[in-house]
């Protein structure tokens, strides 16, 4: 009940009216999302939370195809499956990862996961090229953000280091990135209130009571660190080939400090 409490006032709070123009080619939305094994708590919320803000992105038309892997089907062929499937379909493809990693790794679930390097064997030519926009909560999720863009993906953000407190993150940069902000708006925006919310007292409460410890606000902070690449693109903006070809490489922090790659 606390949960769903939590992850329903997250929501509520998202509720933007404002769309942003429709893209001139369809798009797809791929999440991939894998918090369950470890910490039920944490993938509660965002399997919660994250579900909501994805329904109110595909019914107000955002997107024409969203695939929404949970659970089980949070797996690796699944995961590439989709994202070469949307190519195929002509779509315009933002992938979204909220789960757990390590350097060089996302982890998926059926025991087998994904490396960079798996990223480029799966995708160079097959379906990257129609990647726009990856955003991925994982801990070092920023050490696959090369990779991504290798294969086609336009902007990319990955979280620098450990990352304790990801489970608002994606529906509060989703919500901004329908309504019309630009990635790296979105990204601060979710971030700000990740940190928010991981030094308030509900949520402190929440992870001493699951996991016996909390998080320092320096802490809650340190751990808010996110790296930006590529181009800084809106959802209304349709990549072009000169786009593709003409590549602005940076690292943000947005008012939480700087981290570079």
């Amino acid at each position: 009940m606390i949960t769903r409490t939590l992850a329903a006032a997250l929501v509520a709070a998202l509720a933007l009216p404002a769309l942003a123009e429709e893209s001139k080619r369809p798009l797809a939305l791929i999440a991939l999302i894998d918090n369950h094994n470890s910490d039920p708590t944490k993938g509660a919320i965002a399997d919660f939370a994250g579900r909501q803000a994805t329904g109110l992105a595909n019914l107000r038309g955002a997107y024409k195809r969203v695939r929404w892997l949970t659970g089980q089907d949070a797996t690796y062929v699944n995961f590439f499956k989709e994202i070469k499937q949307a190519a195929e379909d002509g779509f315009v493809i933002d992938v979204f990862i909220e789960g757990h990693g390590s350097p060089e790794v996302l982890v998926c679930q059926g025991g087998r996961n994904i490396r960079g390097k798996d990223v480029r064997k799966e995708l160079y030519l097959q379906g990257g090229e129609r990647i726009r926009l990856v955003y991925m909560m994982a801990c070092y999720g920023s050490t696959l953000n090369d990779d991504w863009i290798a294969v086609g993906a336009k902007a990319v953000t990955g979280h620098l280091e450990v990352n304790a407190i990801p489970v608002f993150h994606l529906p509060v940069f989703l919500t901004h990135w329908v309504r019309g902000d630009d990635a790296k708006a979105a990204t601060v925006a979710g971030y700000k209130f990740g940190a928010q919310m991981g030094k308030s007292k509900l949520y402190q409460t929440l992870t001493q009571w699951f996991q016996g410890e909390k998080l320092t606000d320096k802490e809650v902070e340190e751990e808010s660190r996110v790296v930006f690449a590529g181009q800084n693109l809106r959802i209304s903006d349709v990549p072009t080939k000169e786009s593709e070809d003409a590549w602005a490489v940076e690292a943000i922090l947005g008012d939480l400090g700087a981290a570079e790659k």
